[in-house]
């Protein structure tokens, strides 16, 4: 039986990210609808526990950013 934690911090920011490179190769700033097409149409993009996560939690973290 596998386990994995995700954890999943909603917030708001207004400047400009700076992610260690040796950490992060690439990030983008997506809105939900296009989240939600690219989860659709392209699932190998995303690892099963975050397609899973997302079904399952997507409402409550997208009201957290309301």
């Amino acid at each position: 039986t596998e386990r994995e934690l995700d954890h999943v911090f909603a917030g708001r920011f207004e400047g400009s990210p700076h992610p260690n490179p040796e950490e992060i190769d690439a990030f983008r700033w997506i809105d939900r609808e296009e989240l939600e097409r690219e989860m659709a149409t392209t699932p190998e993009l995303f690892t099963p526990w975050f397609l899973i996560m997302m079904q399952q939690h997507a409402d409550a973290i997208w009201q957290a950013l309301r």
